[in-house]
């Protein structure tokens, strides 16, 4: 029985994080049930000697959970620490998870993107259900709806179609769905949300079509009209031309929690104030604005200069074999890293300016998207790192 149980969590239970977001979009008790089963199957499925991960990855990783719970013991509110270092500590589980799996067996990609696909598909569906139902009720949608799991997998969905339907059909099922996802979302009167799906889109436009560094240029001169049409509204607030002023505004406040925490640090220069306890230390924090919605500052200001400089250095080491491996990846190659790319760009992008460390996103979703694009990457890493041959030298 339990051997069955261990094919099976190799697999399909160890795709499960893919589901995660979009159960989470659908309610939170669905994703936590989705994601402590995931965990609970990966626990009984791995055993001892199945636990592998890269000696510097697998470090760094263990002094990452060990800094991070270091500052527990010096947080103002060691329970609340506590309890933040637990969930963010469990999210991140899915690294260690992920890459022994993939040590063990290959990458099914097909079933896999298939998987990605579909959730991506229910996130939408489910999204444009919710946004209806909230306009019927009259709700406030931003404050109702989150749509950041259909801003994160909507380029798995351009990817999954383009795989698995003819191209007559996906030349015009594509564009009324991607439409339907963005005119929802700006409906949704998110503006980090179509921020995030505009970027997942520009990474897989360039990987996809022939001009893509051509459509990368003209894609930031429309996000930059974007952003100071957006902008324009909001000038009324403005009582001087202070650039200041004018990104304090543009970013709703986001610049002065920033500069306020450089002007108050953490009374530990090591280990901050504790995990979660950055709300009780800066006044423009409270219950309701819980972070500087910057992973960066949240990083630094909860966990002190070792704990931001340990995760960088982990997020580090899983970037530089992409990173590398891009350079070397023939072009099909990388169209199959697209949509994983796309994701990670997407949700660094959003931990910038709205999800801190501790999110589903960055510590669950990212982590397991950079360990797929590791495994796809790293024999093109490898061969970039590795000495040339006397004949190619000559």
């Amino acid at each position: 029985m339990l051997q069955r149980v261990r094919d099976e969590f190799f697999r399909l239970g160890w795709m499960l994080p893919v589901f995660l977001p979009t159960a989470m979009m659908l309610g939170r008790a669905l994703g936590n049930v989705l994601f402590f089963s995931y965990l609970l199957w990966a626990l009984l499925s791995l055993r001892p000697r199945d636990w592998v991960m890269p000696a510097p990855l697998g470090f760094v990783y263990s002094i990452l959970v060990g800094v991070f719970l270091l500052s527990v013991v010096v947080a103002g509110k060691p329970d609340e620490a506590l309890h933040t270092w637990f969930r963010w500590a469990a999210y991140t589980l899915v690294l260690p998870i992920t890459l022994s799996v993939l040590a063990r067996q290959v990458l099914d990609e097909v079933k896999l993107l298939r998987w990605s696909g579909i959730a991506a598909g229910i996130a939408l569906f489910g999204f444009l259900v919710l946004l209806l139902k909230a306009e019927w009720q009259g709700a406030q949608v931003a404050r109702t709806i989150n749509g950041m799991a259909l801003a994160y997998m909507l380029p798995f969905l351009i990817a999954w179609l383009r795989n698995e339907y003819a191209p007559g059909v996906v030349r015009w099922l594509l564009p009324l769905l991607v439409v339907m996802g963005f005119t929802g979302l700006v409906f949704a009167d998110s503006s980090t949300e179509v921020l995030a799906a505009s970027i997942g889109i520009l990474v897989m436009l360039m990987f996809h079509l022939r001009y893509g560094v051509r459509i990368l240029w003209v894609a930031l001169l429309l996000l930059f009209g974007v952003l100071a049409i957006e902008l324009l509204p909001k000038l009324s607030q403005l009582h001087s031309a202070d650039w200041l002023k004018i990104l304090d505004v543009w970013s709703s406040r986001r610049s002065t929690m920033w500069i306020d925490a450089i002007n108050h640090p953490p009374e530990n220069f090591w280990l901050g104030v504790g995990m979660g306890n950055a709300k009780y230390s800066i006044p423009l924090l409270n219950a309701e604005v819980k972070g500087f919605h910057n992973f960066l500052f949240d990083a630094w200001y909860e966990t002190g200069v070792l704990g931001l400089g340990v995760l960088l250095a982990l997020l580090w080491g899983l970037f530089r074999p992409v990173v590398r491996g891009l350079r070397m990846a023939s072009d099909e190659l990388k169209t199959r890293c697209a949509p994983w790319l796309a994701g990670v760009v997407a949700i660094l992008v959003v931990a910038s300016l709205d999800h801190s460390y501790g999110s589903v996103s960055f510590a669950m979703l990212m982590l397991f998207e950079l360990a797929i694009l590791r495994t796809l990457l790293l024999p093109m890493a490898q061969n970039a790192a590795s000495p040339r041959s006397p004949q190619h030298a000559a």
